[in-house]
């Protein structure tokens, strides 16, 4: 199981032209001013990194807020 609130300031971690305030678990990440590409790669970065988990882009597009990413993460590190 993840710790939601380490995996938010993970991720808060990766937003850094972002307000933090603006950053929670039911955020849709693809909303936020700063989101691209290279936020998309970073987020799977950090799940292999922190959790050993191998993140596809075709994953991140199968989820929207930061609650549903935690959740993928959490299934497939129990695969």
């Amino acid at each position: 199981m993840i710790n939601r609130d380490d995996f938010l300031v993970q991720v808060i971690g990766l937003f850094d032209e972002t307000d933090p305030n603006e950053i929670t678990l039911n955020t849709e990440f693809r909303s936020l001013d700063e989101w691209s590409s290279l936020n998309g790669m970073s987020l799977i970065a950090m799940s292999s990194d922190e959790y050993a988990v191998k993140l596809t882009p075709a994953d991140l597009q199968k989820v929207n807020t930061f609650e549903e990413l935690a959740k993928l993460i959490e299934e497939k590190s129990n695969n």
